[in-house]
This record gives C-alpha cells, structure tokens and sequence, in this order.
C-alpha cells in the first residue's frame, strides 16, 4: 500500500495508524456479513479496496477543483503516466486503470482518446485502442 502511495501523485496519501485499524476494522466488519468466524484474505482485498477508493475520490475531488475539464484532465493523467514511464506507448488497459483510479468513466476516456487523435497528438490503434504518442 505504501508502495503505491509512494508512487501516486496525490499529495495526501500517505498510511497510518489509523488507516491500518480502519482496514483491520473495514476486513472484520466485511467477515461478520459473510457470518464468518475469520478474516478471510478477501475481506481484507475489499477493505484495501474501499480504502483506496476513497482516497481517489477526495483527488477527484481535488482535480474538479483546478478548472480542467474532463477531456483534458484525462489527456493530462496519460500524458504524465507515459512522461513517467518514459515511453510514447500506452496500453489502453493501463490508461483505464489510470482514470479509472480518478473516477473516470471509460466512455470518459475514449471521448479523450479521439478528440486527441483528431489534433494529431497521438495515434490509436484500431483494434486494441492503445495509444501511440506523435513524437513532434
């Protein structure tokens, strides 16, 4: 967890404490549902989840904030993950994951992906949609 926190770019990520409790609590809760006795893995897998997810949408929310419309913001979130990973290909599974993680939709992201297209700033593959940067 702290791995990923290390690597996303949100500036209040960061596990404490408490976060950990929560999760050790989000896991027990989640096995009482199931009338379980035990903390499954599962449980614990979903808990990590919904953490997750919550910190994603206070950045979604941080995002709203900064004036940028959809389209650019997920243009901005490719570009930077591709900057990263100092590459000018970008698997479409990778760029769900990305926005997805943003509170993106998918339909979100192929709007994105031709309206760019159309700009000429990148090529997508017909068949696979991945994305290949135009090197200018």
């Amino acid at each position: 967890m702290r791995q990923e926190e290390a690597q996303s770019d949100a500036p209040h990520s960061y596990t404490t404490a408490r976060t950990l409790l929560s999760i050790l609590r989000i896991s027990m809760a989640l096995s009482r549902l199931r009338f379980s006795e035990t903390v499954a893995q599962s449980d614990v897998d979903e808990a990590l989840r919904l953490i997750q997810m919550s910190k994603f949408s206070l950045y979604a929310d941080e995002r709203k904030k900064t004036g940028l419309d959809a389209i650019s913001d997920i243009y901005s979130i490719i570009r930077d993950e591709a900057s990263r990973m100092n590459t000018m290909d970008v698997r479409y599974a990778n760029a769900l994951n990305w926005i997805s993680r943003k509170a993106y939709t998918e339909a979100q992201l192929k709007e994105c992906l031709e309206e760019y297209a159309a700009l000429n700033v990148w090529q997508i593959d017909p068949n696979t949609f991945d994305i290949h940067f135009i090197d200018a």
